[in-house]
């Protein structure tokens, strides 16, 4: 579970990825991913996203900072979520980039 938030300024983050691996038949209620936009345009109807395997979704921190968050899972069920940052490496800070970056 998390508030409605923004990321903020992340030099270099490009965007994240979010493939979710919780079966359908063990997804109950809450874990949704939800995205209310970037200036919560959004906000009283958001976009959400259940997390039910083979579901894939993508937030572009490129060109946008949307608002986001996830539901608190409510009927007790383990909710498996696979995430990875893209970045450019060229653009990321020099205290996290990668060692022998060159």
């Amino acid at each position: 579970y998390t508030e409605i938030h923004r990321d903020g300024q992340n030099q270099g983050r490009v965007c994240v990825v979010l493939l979710y691996l919780t079966p359908k038949s063990l997804c109950k209620n809450g874990g949704d991913l939800i995205i209310a936009g970037d200036e919560l345009e959004h906000e009283d109807d958001p976009i959400k996203v259940r997390p039910i395997r083979g579901t894939v979704a993508m937030l572009d921190f490129n060109n946008h900072n949307p608002h986001h968050g996830v539901e608190p899972v409510v009927d007790d069920f383990d909710r498996y979520c696979y995430i990875s940052f893209v970045w450019n490496t060229d653009k990321m800070p020099e205290n996290i980039r990668p060692k022998g970056y060159q």
